[in-house]
């Protein structure tokens, strides 16, 4: 993608949101219904705490504020680059390229949380 930034960026960046929403969904495990309400819900249920993937060794305040990041740039650049046609000037294109980026590198940082068993109790 990056290879063809520069030819037409709206496009390049649109796919790249597409492909960190779809990479996310997957190695969470987000169901196609859990989905349908948009990329927000799915990071959401991804990333906020005791969301399906963490980050090890991590506090719970950066945990929270690393699925925010994720949160958050749907919010400031794919919903609007999503719902009307943007007139990217070459620097915010690159930026917003390079947010999408770093987001796939926390991404693939990220574990799947194990899930927590059940306590069992031994009459006694």
């Amino acid at each position: 993608m990056a290879c063809t930034f520069w030819e037409d960026p709206d496009r390049v960046l649109t796919r790249a949101h597409r492909a960190l929403e779809e990479v996310v969904k997957r190695k969470a495990m987000v169901t196609q219904d859990e989905a349908n309400s948009g990329p927000a819900r799915v990071y959401a249920i991804a990333f906020n705490p005791p969301g399906r993937l963490h980050w090890p060794n991590l506090s719970p305040s950066e945990q929270i504020g690393r699925a925010s990041l994720f949160t958050g740039t749907v919010s400031a650049y794919r919903n609007p680059r999503a719902h009307r046609e943007l007139d990217d000037q070459p620097d915010a294109a690159l930026r917003e390229l390079l947010l999408i980026n770093h987001l796939f590198r926390l991404e693939a940082e990220a574990e799947v949380r194990e899930p927590v068993s059940p306590v069992e109790i031994t009459p006694g």
